[in-house]
């Protein structure tokens, strides 16, 4: 596996050559970047169909499929899956605006356009007059005066066009002052300035497609050697500049001089590098670690081992149960280095050192809310049948390390027993103390701090009335759900995402080499933290969107699958 997931490419004075091809030696080194799990894209000033079909000749060559493409420097992204395509015009007040301004110049200053009719073509609108100084410069014989025949000019970029570099600065400066707030203006050459819709560059079209890859700035790659190119330069942490221009080798990491094969250099000096090393794995636990049986499987089991003895890495369990639930659980691994082992517990609200048998973080619910969400369940629910509320309290660390059972309270144990034995029957009979309201607001309320209240409500009708009423606790809780029937509710801004930060920063390592696995609503914070974050096919649409990888296995299976192809780099794609 390799850091970079995304490498964004130029074309002119990068991937091709003088005479506008591609050589063997870079085609073979994009092969192998692809075969280690790397996307490239195209990323280029040319026109849509003249990018377009440099991707298909790449692929045809390379017998693989790109997934994007970028044209235009950015305003026109098409995603090669599905043909969905993204696009900024410039508008035709502003384009006609320059037009004008290009006739005032009596030929010595041209004007190239990318409009909307031009899309399926390599033809292009230029001022008539100045149409053969267009083709002596370039020497193409797809440029056609026609201008006068478009009614809408709404171009993709525009191209100011100049034999002086004297005149074309005179052009840039009058661009700057009487357009310069509709547009963006930039010298790409020193006869060619390139005109594109605001805001809209290489950059925030190389930023959308690594989101719609869901992959993280910190794995994005780019090498170009125009001043086109300076905006994805400075975005991407890992960019290479081409050729001697001083401003982009001032922006840029690092630097190749020569242009003959760069992308290959860039790619094996740069790209191509060590393998990533993973420092923690946090795991969800129920429908993550656990299997449907609520077990952990042996090869699961072993991977885990494997990790923390093999590359000394930490491994924590991030769940929505008691610390009590998780530490039988953690009994099952067999290590030495217990240092390595940690505890996130009711949904972020606490964050243990097992070894050290120490509280590093924990935050309670305002005792006053506790109790008005309590009487709240009450009188919405006179007939509790199949509803039950429990609050998990937060012991002191002696009492929880001695496996001190009672650390959640119950209202209404009978319909909680009786869920337990359809949905988990492993864990009845293990922690509740059963309460009714009244005892719960006397006895522990008062005596208590409590990390968590959980609410079950099978009904969905119902359930969603429960969460409308809650909607009024919103700036004082954090109301997330682990599955299809129930209510999780913590203190205002706890989430396993903002415990595993917690972690991390105690653990002194970086976020960016955490891989987090989850399967769940309540899981989504800390998927979308760690840039390694996995979950399964079979999971919620939002979980998918929210995890880097989605991988086609069983829960049970998840945690190992995710510890064997990102932190042991075994065929990851």
């Amino acid at each position: 596996m390799i850091k970079c997931k995304l490498l964004g490419i130029d074309l002119d004075g990068t991937l091709l050559s003088t005479f506008k091809h591609i050589s063997r030696t870079d085609m073979k080194s994009l092969k192998e970047y692809q075969t280690l799990g790397g996307n490239f894209v195209l990323c280029t000033g040319r026109s849509i169909n003249s990018t377009f079909n440099y991707s298909r000749l790449i692929d045809n060559k390379m017998n693989t499929a790109q997934k994007f493409i970028i044209a235009c420097c950015g305003s026109y992204i098409m995603n090669l899956t599905n043909s969905t395509v993204k696009e900024y015009f410039i508008p035709d007040t502003v384009v006609r605006k320059i037009h004008n301004y290009v006739l005032t110049t009596n030929g010595k200053i041209a004007l190239w356009a990318y409009t909307k009719e031009s899309i399926d073509t390599n033809s292009v609108l230029v001022t008539k007059h100045v149409f053969n100084n267009i083709i002596k410069i370039f020497k193409s014989s797809k440029l056609v005066p026609l201008v006068e025949t478009i009614e809408d000019l709404s171009s993709y970029k525009l191209n100011v066009l100049g034999v002086s570099p004297t005149r074309l600065k005179t052009a840039y400066d009058w661009l700057v002052a009487n357009v310069g707030n509709d547009v963006d203006i930039s010298y790409s050459h020193r006869r060619l300035i390139e005109i594109t819709p605001k805001g809209v560059n290489k950059k925030t079209a190389l930023e959308y497609v690594a989101k719609q890859l869901k992959i993280p700035q910190t794995q994005v790659a780019y090498v170009g050697d125009s001043n086109n190119d300076a905006p994805a330069l400075k975005w991407a942490p890992l960019s290479i500049a081409i050729g001697p221009n001083k401003k982009l080798i001032e922006v840029a990491k690092y630097h190749i001089r020569n242009r003959k094969n760069c992308v290959t250099a860039a790619i094996n000096k740069y790209v191509k590098d060590e393998a990533l090393q993973i420092s923690l794995v946090a795991s969800d636990l129920d429908g993550t670690l656990f299997d449907k049986n609520t077990t952990i499987i042996p090869s699961t089991l072993h991977l885990i081992e494997r990790f923390i003895n093999e590359k000394n890495g930490f491994f924590a369990i991030a769940s929505g149960r008691n610390l009590a639930d998780v530490l039988l659980v953690l009994d099952e691994i067999e290590t030495n280095k217990t240092d390595n082992l940690f505890a996130i517990t009711c949904n972020g609200a606490a964050v243990y050192d097992i070894a050290n048998k120490k509280c590093i973080f924990s935050k309670t619910i305002d005792s006053p809310v506790v109790k008005e969400i309590i009487d709240l369940f009450n009188n919405m629910f006179a007939n509790k049948q199949e509803k039950f509320l429990e609050v998990f309290a937060h012991y002191e660390e002696s009492m929880i390390f001695n496996r001190q059972p009672l650390n959640s309270y119950v209202i209404n144990r009978e319909e909680q027993t009786n869920f337990y034995k359809k949905y988990s029957p492993q864990i009845i009979e293990r922690y509740w103390a059963p309460r009714n309201a009244q005892q719960l607001a006397d006895e522990v309320i008062a005596n208590e701090k409590i990390l968590k209240i959980l609410i079950t409500v099978q009904n969905q009708d119902e359930r969603a009335r429960m969460i409308a009423a809650l909607d009024k606790f919103k700036d004082r809780v954090t109301i997330c759900s682990s599955s299809g029937f129930n209510i999780e509710i913590n203190a205002l801004h706890v989430s396993k995402g903002s415990a595993l930060e917690i972690l991390c920063h105690y653990l002194a390592i970086d976020p960016k080499t955490t891989i987090a696995v989850g399967d769940n609503f309540n899981d989504i914070p800390m998927l979308e933290l760690s840039p390694y974050s996995a979950t399964m096919l079979a999971t919620h649409e939002k979980v998918k969107k929210a995890a880097h990888y989605v991988f086609d296995v069983p829960s049970g299976e998840i945690v190992g699958t995710a510890i064997e192809k990102i932190a042991f780099n075994k065929n990851n794609e």
